[in-house]
């Protein structure tokens, strides 16, 4: 057997296995726009994130019925706590609290249950978060 001459043939580069240099620039971007933004919306103290969940909760309870527009839930919390709404909002979804899902650009709400558990089980498995559903 003869061996083959590849001289005349580039070089493959070695294949790359993990975020490339363009996500790198997307994570870089995302923290600059975190800490730009990070003081102007500062996080909610515990003492704000428990009344604001209790608020969320309470409305849809009192609103009746199972899934309610996330504006009119959002009108019964107090404006001193109104800044923190979204937020809370996110961790409740994320918690399995609440369940979300957006419609023609309109979100809806509903408390979480055993769905909600199973799901936020499977993403902790997983190591990945669902974003909630859009049609």
């Amino acid at each position: 057997m003869t061996a083959v001459d590849r001289s005349d043939q580039p070089e493959q580069p070695e294949p790359r296995y993990g975020p490339g240099p363009e996500l790198d620039a997307d994570a870089a971007r995302r923290a600059a726009f975190s800490a730009a933004f990070g003081e102007a919306w500062p996080d909610p103290t515990p003492e704000q994130r428990a009344a604001v969940e209790r608020h969320i909760l309470a409305a849809i309870r009192d609103l009746g019925g199972d899934v309610q527009p996330w504006r009119r839930v959002r009108r019964r919390i107090p404006a001193r706590l109104r800044a923190f709404d979204a937020q809370v909002m996110n961790s409740m979804y994320d918690e399995g609290k609440l369940w979300v899902m957006g419609v023609h650009g309109h979100w809806l709400v509903a408390e979480g249950g055993p769905a909600e558990e199973l799901r936020v089980a499977s993403d902790r498995i997983w190591g990945r978060c669902t974003t909630p559903r859009a049609i």
